[in-house]
């Protein structure tokens, strides 16, 4: 989560029936499909549609947040990054209506006054809250606004620069490219759930919609399947083994791959393997027994040196685990 003092924007209603009217927006349940009627508040710099959510944080209240497409969980700022799948809303009424103004921590209130800027939540241990947005590295943000605190009405918002879709089959236009095949078909990076076992990562494959990952073999998914999205030119992959990964990415950001269950979270490697780059599991939660797993004609096979997914940004807490 950051906090900004910097101008932010924040949304404001036009209503010609006149100022204070609620009868034109609304908020809808979200389980992951966007309402037609869903208000737009910017795009991803892959092009796709932001809107605003809010989530109902347990003992804290009702908090803003981005949605994406397909994403069904809201991530909302409140005492860090709060992740949410269910009780999440959307916010909808005629796009026409709304517009953005900016402002900052110190004039909001004042610049608000006589007009009607849309209450996105509330804190339960300070009041109600207004809705924010800005462009951070080319992406809009969705945020709260601390419009309780006069005179401090700073921004907060969640920065999550990737994420997890459902993958069915199709291939998003934000999924990161892990390489390709001998075929020159790209090849993407994908998560099953193994039931009992946890989250784990593999290859995805245009037009494959099983992914097959390594745990206690070769296991074959077919639903409960999801494909890392985000901007491309953040991500790099940097050489390791199995004995120096964990000082390798030190005071660095290994993308977080999943989980097992009995040991903990794992990152995402690749290597070149007959031509075709295949994408697997790390074991990094064994320090100085990291090895790669991945799947090779049916069977689930190790080596010891390969590369690890990492991120070129500096939020270090994105959880990997997606409910239904």
């Amino acid at each position: 989560m950051k906090l900004l003092s910097v101008p932010v924007t924040i949304i404001f209603l036009l209503h010609h029936c006149g100022v204070g009217s609620l009868e034109n927006y609304y908020w809808r349940e979200y389980v992951g499909r966007v309402p037609e009627d869903a208000i737009v508040a910017g795009e991803t710099a892959a092009h796709t549609n932001v809107y605003i959510g809010q989530g109902c944080v347990q003992n804290g209240g009702l908090i803003v947040g981005a949605i994406f497409p397909g994403v069904k969980e809201v991530h909302v700022p409140y005492g860090g990054d709060k992740k949410l799948d269910k009780y999440v809303k959307i916010l909808c009424g005629p796009q026409d209506n709304f517009y953005w103004m900016s402002a900052n921590y110190s004039n909001l209130h004042l610049e608000v006054i006589g007009k009607h800027a849309v209450i996105g939540g509330h804190e339960h241990a300070h009041g109600y809250m207004n809705i924010g947005r800005i462009s951070y590295g080319g992406d809009i943000k969705v945020g709260k606004v601390t419009s309780y605190w006069p005179g401090k009405a700073y921004f907060y918002f969640v920065d999550n620069d990737y994420y997890w879709r459902e993958y069915v089959g199709r291939v998003p236009q934000d999924a990161i490219v892990a390489g390709k095949t001998a075929a020159d078909k790209n090849v993407y990076i994908g998560q099953g759930y193994v039931k009992n076992a946890g989250l784990i990562v593999g290859s995805i494959y245009p037009g494959v919609k099983e992914v097959h990952v390594p745990y206690d073999g070769d296991k074959k998914l077919d639903k409960y399947i999801k494909i890392l999205c985000g901007p491309q030119d953040n991500f790099y992959w940097m050489s390791a083994n199995y004995s120096n990964l964990h000082l390798e990415v030190i005071d660095k950001h290994a993308v977080i791959g999943g989980h097992e269950d009995a040991n903990g979270y794992m990152n995402i490697g690749r290597i070149s393997h007959g031509g075709d780059i295949i994408v697997g599991k790390i074991s990094s939660f064994w320090p100085g027994k990291a090895h790669f797993y991945f799947i090779d004609n049916g069977s689930e096979k190790h080596v010891d040196s390969y590369q690890v997914l990492m991120y070129n940004g500096d939020n270090f807490a994105i959880d990997p685990r997606i409910k239904k």
